[in-house]
């Protein structure tokens, strides 16, 4: 039987800065995001245009089950593959699509 998300992708979603009651400003520990996936190697040294226009490499292509999370470029990403394997990089990309979500790493 084919499993649709084999992998498992874990992001470290930084706080965003915010007021206390007193007006003094501070930063919350980052949260993490933990979603199956399928990471798929990019073998074909394909890029990735970045919403400021720039054209990045990336090592894998990550399709998750749709959820509306908005993953900031930078973000820390570690990957575990159903094998095993662990790879750790940063997105250089994400979108949020009708059918599912995809993060390029």
């Amino acid at each position: 039987m084919v499993t649709q998300y084999p992998d498992t992708a874990v992001f470290a979603i930084p706080g965003t800065p915010a007021q206390d009651l007193d007006g003094n400003w501070y930063v919350p520990d980052p949260t993490t995001l933990t979603t199956t996936c399928r990471a798929e190697y990019n073998s074909k040294q394909g890029t990735v245009t970045t919403r400021d226009g720039q054209v990045v490499q990336y090592d894998y292509t990550v399709y998750q089950p749709v959820h509306t999370t908005e993953i900031l470029p930078g973000t820390p990403v570690t990957i575990t593959t159903h094998a095993g394997r662990e790879y750790t990089g940063t997105v250089k990309r994400h979108e949020n699509n009708q059918l599912n979500s995809k993060s390029w790493v």
